[in-house]
């Protein structure tokens, strides 16, 4: 949904604007990408479900809104666009920040593998 012309005049905006401030200033475009959406979520759990079971667990929960809509990710994002139905973006955020936090201790445990291993996680979630 997001591989149009629109998207693309949009980061290369991004990326002008932020060059052209403080860091601290800058802003950046996320969200969860509605072609591997499932994929993604795959992703996250099987990674923590080795690393941190309970996190896993509260994930699950999280991604729990997603489940109304089976693997049928556009319908999702029809339904939310148009308010029909809750939209899922704020338990999403939650387990993005969750990961985010916990980035340096997963990342700590077992040296290289678990950096690429994070960082595999972490890239799926977020599009």
């Amino acid at each position: 949904m997001w591989r149009n012309a629109d998207v693309l005049d949009l980061v290369g905006w991004l990326r002008e604007h932020n060059d052209a401030i403080p860091s601290a200033n800058r802003v950046g475009f996320y969200g969860i990408d509605l072609y591997s959406m499932h994929s993604s979520m795959r992703a996250v759990l099987n990674y923590l479900d080795r690393v941190d079971p309970e996190a896993a667990r509260r994930a699950r929960d999280r991604y729990s809104c997603f489940e109304a809509f089976g693997e049928d990710a556009q319908r999702y994002g029809h339904y939310a666009n148009l308010d029909l139905s809750q939209s899922c973006e704020d338990e999403a955020i939650r387990q993005l920040v969750d990961l985010r936090r916990a980035a340096a201790d997963y990342m700590n445990r077992d040296g290289f593998v678990a950096r690429d291993e994070y960082f595999f996680a972490s890239r799926t979630h977020v599009s």
